[in-house]
């Protein structure tokens, strides 16, 4: 099985007042940290980036500074080009809803919107960079 680099936001249907971020290499994760954004992320639209690098992810709502981290020596870090996507799933069943919230069924249609979406052109993988093991930056 092939496993994935991520970087993440994640939306948490049972509180709309908070993201959580995290981070995966090769399919391992368990960085999740939660963010109090002191407003309705399902409200208005909002900027989120993420900035990443050979050394920093920064995570950034609304130009303001969330969450940092820097590459340790011995851990494992994202490596591997990405891609852009979304989804939106039930996740009920993990951990018996304690942490997405449990789906109710009230709140269908689900409904999410993106607009002005933006990648560096510098920052895209071309499958000729691919073949020459360069992926960003």
């Amino acid at each position: 099985m092939l496993f994935q680099d991520e970087i993440d936001f994640e939306f948490l249907g049972k509180d709309k007042f908070s993201v959580q971020t995290n981070f995966f290499t090769v399919g391992c994760g368990n960085r999740e940290q939660i963010h109090e954004l002191g407003f309705n992320y399902s409200e208005d639209f909002h900027e989120y980036v993420i900035k990443w690098g050979p050394q920093t992810i920064k995570w950034l709502v609304d130009g303001k500074l969330i969450r940092k981290e820097e590459r340790k020596p011995d851990e494992a870090w994202p490596e591997k080009p990405m891609f852009l996507y979304s989804s939106v799933w039930d996740a009920s069943f993990i951990d018996e809803g304690r942490w997405a919230g449990k789906y109710e069924g009230c709140d269908a249609p689900y409904i999410c919107s993106y607009r002005d979406i933006r990648v560096p052109v510098e920052n895209i993988v071309t499958e000729e960079k691919k073949l020459d093991g360069v992926s960003r930056e």
